[in-house]
């Protein structure tokens, strides 16, 4: 999904400090879920074995192989903090709300 957010990069020797500003029309959020063909995939995961990656498309980058995007949604995002519930579920009771006004 393309970023609407500036992005900035934290500086080295201070993470605290901005280091610049990144050009966001070269950035995408990589959101869940992903998909790949299954065969690549197993033979990936099962070469990884215990190393740590942050998503299967790393797997796929380390290994030299292509991976492509398909834009996402902002409503797609990922609930990591209880704020994030809050929004998801002000977001599914609106769409309950709009969905029993249809009907």
């Amino acid at each position: 999904m393309s970023l609407a957010d500036t992005t900035k990069q934290t500086r080295a020797d201070d993470p605290a400090r901005s280091g610049g500003t990144l050009d966001r029309s070269r950035l995408r959020a990589a959101q869940t879920p992903q998909a790949f063909r299954r065969g690549e995939l197993v033979a990936l995961l099962e070469r990884a074995g215990e190393r740590s990656v942050t998503d299967e498309a790393a797997l796929f980058e380390a290994a030299g192989l292509a991976v492509g995007f398909v834009e996402g949604s902002a409503r797609n995002f990922k609930i990591t903090t209880a704020e994030d519930l809050a929004t998801a579920e002000a977001l599914l009771a609106a769409e309950m709300h709009r969905e029993k006004g249809r009907s």
